[in-house]
């Protein structure tokens, strides 16, 4: 699908593409595109990572404006972005004079895990990651310290959520 957002044009509304509902299943994934350089006045695509878990509805999304962790794709041509199908996002205004293209590709799984299915060592879950600054173990950040400002009952709910997730990428049951 492609997407052109015309120079002047406005914001687009945080949203998801898929339904509103915490889904452990990783079924479906974005691939997005970007064939030129997009600078910050282009109307990038803005994420916010890790709301693939949140449940809202389209309708109280669309009246917030910036979201505490949002990244904006300001990215070099030739970039693909790849994020989960739920996860929410829009795009800020073009207040440029150039229109700003993206593709985007829908993946799908055809089969669930029986296993991981990446070059996995079971004692990394127990060492600090090389990406994080804050240097915590894979379980510290899958049990996170919320985020993203979340209510306590949210949070709970969130990180189950993505334990279950974790445990089913792994091939176990849930």
């Amino acid at each position: 699908h492609w997407h052109c957002k015309q120079p002047g044009s406005g914001h687009m509304n945080w949203h998801q593409d898929s339904t509103n509902n915490r889904n452990i299943h990783i079924n479906r994934f974005l691939g997005l595109y970007y064939p030129t350089d997009i600078t910050p006045d282009m109307g990038p695509t803005v994420i916010v990572p890790g709301t693939q878990f949140r449940n809202a509805p389209t309708d109280r999304m669309s009246t917030y404006t910036n979201i505490r962790g949002q990244v904006p794709l300001v990215v070099k041509a030739g970039t693909m972005a790849f994020t989960h199908y739920d996860l929410w996002h829009g795009t800020a205004a073009n207040s440029s004079s150039i229109k700003r293209h993206m593709i985007k590709f829908l993946f799908r799984r055809t089969k669930d895990n029986a296993a991981p299915t990446w070059n996995h060592d079971p004692e990394a879950l127990n060492h600090p990651t090389d990406w994080n600054g804050k240097r915590e173990d894979a379980h510290n950040i899958l049990t996170f310290g919320n985020p993203i400002g979340v209510s306590q009952s949210d949070h709970y709910k969130e990180r189950t959520i993505r334990r279950q997730c974790w445990n089913h990428l792994m091939g176990e049951a849930t």
